[in-house]
């Protein structure tokens, strides 16, 4: 019964009452873990704003202004890829126009650096002026230094000078007298120091307000030499930025003749070129190289005799093309193949039904059509050039050839030989006036029976053949006689 009541499913009794304590443990797991969250949060806004007071975030802005530069180098070498492919998408590559574009680059730079040379002379005449200007301050400080010590020591003298004339003054029944000689004196004397003292003060000012002049022409080229000194900056930035963007011109420039060469040496490779390219029409070139046999001749000794010939064939696939907005494919609005070969116009008049292709789908297609009409054809054809073609009754893909001797035979060559490996010659017919029909037909067997001759050659099926349909001709006048 109890363990019956262990396996219940839908009773949570058990279960809730053994795992209360741990619900209550994480529960309050959760309290505390957010309060700490709360508290970390608030002590990252109390940081920031002590941060900001203080003016400590100038790594931060350091770093945020290295990360931007970092961001925009990224994007000038993305903007670079993308300008690459598009180029690489339109088939077309304008290497002059990079070429002009370098040059401009150059001269631009060229111009910039003549600035920054300029600027930099600019900034060291500014230098030497302030130098001059502070020179012309210190010079003027030392002579209000010498002009006050002067006037201190005059003033001194002055003052002894009338305190030894007030100790030796007459009494007071000779006051009403003349003056005499040393009061006049000093008088004069005192006159002449007050005179002096007023010109010493005008001097004082003029030097205080040359010196205003001066302090303030100085903190006009410490502006001036800050400017001059952002200004370097950023002409300097601005003629690396330069320097990296003709690097980058010289790069694309690179890659441009380097998918120039692959594109010519996969051309070479695959015998498909672009002729001509636009938003409207795309001609294609197609040269296909195929041997005139699928063995090379063999002379007595088994070694080959010659190497096999190969025969060049070309055609041109003209793609008429409908502007598309979205989604993956072209649209064609006509197709021509010249000159015609096999059923390459049929799939192509089906391809242009209004609907999307893809285009290297339909080139690939278009070439392997061709390639397996071609095969078939070459074959055929340097059968033809040894032994001489008649007409056939069963028509294609049946081929009826005249052997020596007043033999013709028929062989039966499908369309998909030799590319397809499911095909396989036939030998259908063997006529001959001279055989009997079950001496032919046992000859057909023969050759039938033999998968090497099947799988081989059409120029070596017919001359095994020739050589049976002699042999049989041999024994039969060998047994007439």
């Amino acid at each position: 019964m109890d363990v019956a009541k262990r396996l219940q499913f839908d009773t949570t009794e058990t279960l809730a009452g053994a795992n209360q304590d741990a619900l209550n443990v994480l529960q309050q797991a959760v309290q505390e873990l957010s309060a700490a969250a709360k508290q970390k949060q608030a002590q990252m806004l109390e940081l920031a704003k002590q941060t900001a007071e203080q003016g400590i975030g100038d790594n931060d802005l350091k770093r945020l202004k290295r990360q931007f530069d970092s961001n925009k180098a990224t994007y000038v070498n993305i903007d670079q890829k993308e300008r690459f492919m598009k180029g690489l998408y339109g088939l077309e590559l304008d290497i002059e126009q990079l070429t002009a574009a370098k040059d401009q680059h150059e001269q631009q730079l060229e111009r910039e650096a003549e600035a920054l040379r300029s600027l930099k002379a600019q900034n060291e005449q500014a230098r030497a002026k302030l130098g001059s200007t502070a020179a012309s301050i210190s010079q003027l400080y030392g002579l209000v230094e010498q002009t006050t010590a002067a006037t201190a020591s005059q003033l001194e003298a002055t003052s002894a000078v009338l305190q030894q004339a007030a100790s030796s003054s007459r009494p007071a029944e000779d006051a009403a007298a003349e003056p005499g000689p040393e009061q006049a004196e000093a008088q004069a004397l005192v006159e002449a120091e007050a005179a002096e003292a007023k010109e010493l003060e005008r001097s004082i000012a003029a030097a205080e307000a040359e010196l205003s002049e001066l302090e303030a022409r100085a903190a006009a080229g410490r502006q001036e030499l800050t400017a001059l000194r952002s200004e370097v900056e950023r002409l300097e930035l601005l003629a690396s930025d330069r320097v990296k963007a003709a690097d980058a011109d010289s790069h694309t420039r690179s890659k441009a003749q380097w998918c120039e060469d692959l594109l010519a040496l996969r051309s070479k490779l695959s015998g498909l070129s672009v002729l001509s390219s636009s938003s409207e029409e795309v001609v294609l070139g197609i040269c296909l190289k195929l041997p005139t046999a699928r063995q090379p001749a063999v002379d007595a000794a088994g070694a080959a005799a010659a190497a096999v010939p190969i025969r060049e064939v070309q055609h041109e696939l003209q793609l008429q093309l409908l502007p598309s907005s979205s989604g993956s494919g072209v649209l064609l609005s006509g197709a021509q193949l010249s000159p015609a070969a096999g059923d390459v116009r049929a799939f192509l008049d089906a391809a242009v039904d209004g609907s999307k292709v893809s285009l290297s789908h339909l080139v690939c297609e278009v070439r392997g059509r061709l390639l397996s009409y071609w095969s078939r054809q070459v074959l055929v054809e340097a059968a033809a050039e040894v032994y001489p073609p008649c007409s056939s009754s069963r028509g294609p893909p049946h081929v009826r050839v005249a052997l020596p001797n007043q033999v013709e035979v028929e062989a039966l060559v499908p369309f998909g030989w030799p590319c397809s490996s499911s095909e396989a010659l036939q030998l259908v017919e063997l006529a001959c006036p001279q055989l009997q029909p079950a001496a032919a037909a046992a000859l057909v067997d023969s050759i039938n029976s033999n998968s090497g001759l099947l799988q081989g050659d059409l120029l070596g099926l017919l001359r095994a053949a020739a050589e049976a349909a002699e042999a049989a001709l041999l024994d039969a006048e060998a047994a007439s006689l």
